[in-house]
């Protein structure tokens, strides 16, 4: 199984929209996600990263409204695809969910440079 999950997507930037405290905030767990899957041994431990970087979008999601909430739910429901895959051992699932956090990383990065 392929466990090297999510290593190349491109993390968060920060903003200045007026959702900016949050959108900073998840860019900074971003970030952490993106370098902490680049260590993570393990099925356990991807999950365990991609948990950590759900709680804080699931917690930002919460200040904020329109399309920056969207697009960070969003991410955090691809967050539950990959676990979800991961534990299936479906490595095309696994693939899938790579591409579809590559995906969300990149529009909830407009919806926080629009705000």
């Amino acid at each position: 199984m392929t466990i090297a999950l999510m290593t190349a997507v491109p993390f968060l930037t920060s903003c200045g929209s007026a959702s900016a405290d949050a959108c900073n905030a998840a860019a900074a767990a971003s970030a952490t996600w993106e370098k902490e899957l680049g260590s993570a041994q393990g099925a356990e431990a991807v999950k365990g990263v991609n948990t950590t970087y759900k709680a804080v979008l699931v917690e930002q999601a919460g200040k904020v409204d329109g399309t920056v909430k969207s697009a960070m739910d969003e991410m955090a429901a691809s967050l539950d695809a990959a676990n979800a895959a991961i534990d299936a051992g479906d490595e095309a699932g696994i693939d899938a969910a790579q591409k579809g956090t590559d995906a969300k990383t990149t529009a909830l990065n407009t919806a926080c440079q629009a705000g």
